[in-house]
């Protein structure tokens, strides 16, 4: 098992590094966003201008490498 622990970490570390900037996640999503309908309705529904990365130790996983990215953003206001 840790074997595979070891083969996943450059895979982990590179998504670590292109996920955990708020800039680079905005312009992958709007990506999506341009071939996914779910995508592009879960950014209808939010500001990506107001995307913010929450520090690591909200999470209770003490592994890093599963669910150790996390962001806070904004809701769009509903115009009736």
């Amino acid at each position: 098992m840790e074997e595979k622990q070891e083969a996943k970490k450059p895979h982990d570390a590179f998504f670590r590094w292109l996920f955990a900037d708020t800039n680079h996640l905005r312009l992958l999503l709007e990506l999506a966003g341009k071939v996914n309908v779910g995508v592009a309705d879960f950014l209808a529904a939010v500001k990506l201008d107001t995307l913010v990365r929450i520090p690591d130790s909200y999470s209770e996983v003490y592994e890093i490498g599963d669910a150790d990215l996390a962001f806070r953003v904004n809701v769009a206001t509903c115009v009736p």
